[in-house]
Order: C-alpha cells, then sequence, then structure tokens
C-alpha cells in the first residue's frame, strides 16, 4: 500500500528539493557580489550618568535611515557605513523628567565575520556628529562630537526574500555630551533593530 505511494512521491520531492539547493546556491551568489544597500528602522537611546546619585535614566526610541557599501573577502565583510540617528534619553529627578532627544549623523566601518551563510557577526568603531547641537538646543547635547563602537549580528534570508536582511546593533560612546551639569558625565547607547534591503545585481 505505502511502496507505490512512495514511489510517486519520491520524483515530486526529488523536484522540491532540486528547487530548494537551486534557491539557496542563487542567494550564496547573490550574497558573494559586493553591493549598495539602505536600511532603516527603531533606535533606543539611553544616556549613562556618572555618577548615577538620585537621577533615573530610561530609553528614549525614535528612528534611523542610511546607506551602505557592502564588500566581502571569503568570510569577512567591510561595510562603510553612513547613517541618521536619534539618540538621547529619558533622565528623571525627584522634580523633573527630561527628554533628550539628540540627533546624529553616523559614519562607521563595519567589519563582519560570517559564521555561517545568511548570519554575520559585525563591529567596528563609530564616529558621530550631532545635527541638533552645541547648547543652545534644549534637548541637544553639549558636544557636537561623538565617538565610540557599535556591533551587532545580522541575518540575511537566503530564499525568495535574498535582498532583505534583518540587523540588530548596540552602540557605545566615549565621549560626555552633557557638559553643562558639573560633576556628571553623560554618554550615549544605543540598540538599533535594522530593516535592510541590498541591491545585489542579478547577472
Amino acid at each position: 500500500m505505502y511502496r507505490p505511494m512512495l514511489r510517486r512521491l519520491t520524483p515530486l520531492l526529488f523536484l522540491i528539493l532540486s528547487s530548494l539547493s537551486a534557491t539557496v546556491a542563487s542567494a550564496q551568489v547573490l550574497h558573494l557580489k559586493s553591493h549598495f544597500g539602505l536600511k532603516g528602522g527603531l533606535t533606543s537611546g539611553y544616556t549613562i550618568r556618572t555618577p548615577k546619585e538620585d537621577y533615573i535614566t530610561k530609553f528614549n526610541s525614535g528612528l534611523h535611515i542610511g546607506a551602505f557599501y557592502r564588500h566581502r573577502i571569503n568570510k569577512f565583510v567591510i561595510q562603510p557605513e553612513v547613517v541618521l540617528t536619534q539618540r538621547g534619553g529619558a533622565v528623571k529627578t525627584r522634580t523633573s523628567l527630561v527628554r533628550n532627544s539628540f540627533y546624529y549623523a553616523t559614519a562607521t566601518p563595519v567589519v563582519g565575520y560570517i559564521l555561517t551563510e545568511g548570519l554575520t557577526l559585525e563591529a567596528g568603531p563609530e564616529f558621530a556628529y550631532a545635527l541638533n547641537g552645541p547648547s543652545g538646543n534644549p534637548k541637544g547635547p553639549d558636544n557636537n562630537i561623538d565617538y565610540g563602537y557599535t556591533a551587532g549580528i545580522r541575518y540575511d534570508f537566503m530564499d525568495m526574500l535574498d535582498k532583505v536582511s534583518l540587523g540588530i546593533r548596540y552602540s557605545r560612546g566615549f565621549n560626555n555630551v552633557i557638559t553643562s551639569d558639573p560633576g556628571a558625565k553623560y554618554y550615549n547607547q544605543a540598540i538599533q533593530v535594522s530593516v535592510i534591503y541590498n541591491f545585489y545585481r542579478e547577472k
């Protein structure tokens, strides 16, 4: 009873597996090519204050959008990118709540390592210039310049959505961005979740 059914299903299963293998192989070839891309999504900024004292800092969320160029060398990826992003955070005391919205243009020479096809670890130094600083803007940073690092992971779809990727990164700044509070230092940190579109050449 099962043998005739199995004989009928075998060619169909073979055809499905062959099609899937061809799709994955095609996606892998696309991912080997150098290309440009766009990215955008959500950034949740958080301001680190030292010393903490009676201050409570919270996340403040906004959007980011940017562009990149990606070049692959074996298991490594070189990806310079420029991104417009919102950072900052909410700082709460016993009597007040201040939401800081810092708008930055960031430049990051990202280096990636491909763990397996479709999954890449990313990290690199990050340089940021504040678009709404210095002081004079109550919600902007006191320093125009920030610098630090970013690190995260990227997932590239390997099927019919092979031009789409998802990424998540953590960024940390090292420069004191609020100097108007004597005796305290403030540092940017953020979590960034991105939807990425890759402009692969089909041929």
